[in-house]
């Protein structure tokens, strides 16, 4: 591979705070989630004298097509813009972590989660909403982005 020739570089694999916190709703989406954190983790401590830094970006819902008509006026979910995203993508490069929470604080609270009893994780999910944001997603203002995604799945079958 031409990163062990180099004997450095970085790859850095976007994936979600779903790669943390499983979304009800989310069920495919967040395994493929989970897969590229375990993924990174897995390639960075096999590669780790290597001179390549891996990093995984975690950003919560981004105001992109994909997250419109997602419920998340729910208390203390807050959304990122993508440009948010592309300077931690950035910052990484110039910093190299092998997680990137966006926003910060996400690191922390995923510390301190899985510390909890489940009890107490599904209590506190329940009381911000984080249970409603796709379960009850305004479909009117998603369906652009669905119409687009079943056309694209569908010239694709027909290739």
């Amino acid at each position: 591979m031409e990163w062990y020739r180099r004997e450095r570089g970085h790859i850095i694999n976007i994936a979600s705070q779903t790669g943390r916190f499983a979304i009800p709703g989310a069920a495919v989406y967040s395994a493929t989630k989970f897969a590229i954190v375990g993924l990174t983790e897995t390639v960075a401590a096999e590669n780790r004298d290597s001179g390549v830094n891996f990093t995984t970006v975690m950003p919560g819902i981004v105001r992109t097509e994909l997250a419109s008509g997602a419920a998340i006026a729910s208390k203390g979910l807050t959304s990122v813009s993508a440009r948010t995203v592309a300077v931690n993508v950035v910052s990484s490069i110039k910093r190299p972590k092998l997680h990137v929470d966006i926003p910060g604080i996400m690191g922390t609270i995923h510390s301190l989660y899985g510390l909890l009893p489940n009890w107490i994780k599904e209590k506190g999910r329940r009381s911000i909403g984080d249970d409603r944001i796709l379960t009850h997603m305004n479909h009117k203002a998603h369906a652009g982005y669905a119409q687009r995604i079943a056309f694209l799945a569908n010239q694709e079958q027909n290739e």
